[in-house]
């Protein structure tokens, strides 16, 4: 019987050293894991594909006039910026609006799937993602808006190379220019901003440090969380910590899941094209 550390040990060895393309299903020690090597590989900076070339969906664009916007570079980089895999972008999206959901429902925030009428003359069909209550001040309702980008876009990456969080602050910078002058009075909004990568934008670190002050002092199935005193009592200690943890291992599997899919549909169209 192979052991956690084991399993977990072979599987970075498989993934590793694959084939540029492996198989959509690979078999570990006898267990089938559906497509891991490949998100591995993009993040240690790995070929995910065997060559360069230009990118045939990209290259039927004609507003994409960039040279640099068209190429399937090796490492995997162009599959965040190609809308041929926009569906497997808001299937990423989405799990991790699902996983911020789940958390803010459980902090006791009330939130709400794209709640409609919350905007004065918005944006036409566009509208944040969720609604809840703002952590800091009951008073207030908070509208998040979800967004994922990549510091290796053709616009950002020149800045984004030497400057950390680049591509974030300019995607939290474009949600306020986009929202903020309908916002109805009492409302605020969060551009809960990611990096491809896995970097939090700043605004999205902000409002989950905030939650920090609704984590509830009693573990998930609710029971106290017994800690010893100096007096040998039962104190009730806060679980933020964990909490906050748990929040950020979460969104950051759903992420990384949704990079392996969208690098899966990446490899599997080359490889076809070849």
């Amino acid at each position: 019987m192979l052991s956690g550390a084991g399993f977990g040990a072979a599987l970075f060895q498989n993934a590793l050293f694959t084939h540029y393309t492996p198989p959509l299903d690979q078999h570990v020690h006898g267990r089938r894991v559906p497509g891991m090597g490949l998100a591995l590989r993009h993040w240690l900076g790995l070929p995910v594909i065997p060559q360069e070339r230009e990118c045939p969906h990209c290259a039927s664009q004609a507003r994409i006039h960039n040279p640099l916007a068209r190429l399937c570079d090796t490492l995997g980089m162009h599959a965040h910026c190609c809308t041929q895999f926009q569906g497997a972008k808001d299937d990423r999206h989405n799990a991790v609006a699902k996983v911020l959901f789940l958390f803010l429902s459980d902090f006791g925030l009330r939130p709400k799937w794209e709640a409609q009428g919350l905007l004065v003359n918005g944006p036409g069909e566009k509208r944040p993602d969720l609604e809840c209550v703002d952590p800091l001040d009951p008073t207030l309702r908070v509208l998040i808006d979800i967004q994922i980008t990549s510091p290796c876009s053709t616009s950002l990456f020149q800045v984004a190379s030497s400057k950390p969080l680049h591509a974030a602050e300019q995607a939290e910078k474009a949600k306020h220019r986009k929202y903020d002058r309908h916002l109805r009075p009492g409302y605020k909004l969060v551009p809960f901003v990611l990096e491809v990568y896995g970097a939090w934008g700043k605004e999205a670190i902000r409002f989950a440090s905030s939650l920090a002050t609704k984590a509830p002092s009693v573990d998930k199935i609710g029971t106290n969380i017994p800690s010893p005193s100096s007096t040998g009592s039962l104190v009730r200690v806060s679980a933020h910590s964990r909490d906050l943890f748990q929040l950020q291992r979460d969104i950051s599997v759903a992420l990384q899941r949704g990079n392996n899919e969208i690098l899966l549909q990446y490899s599997e169209r080359e490889r076809r094209t070849d």
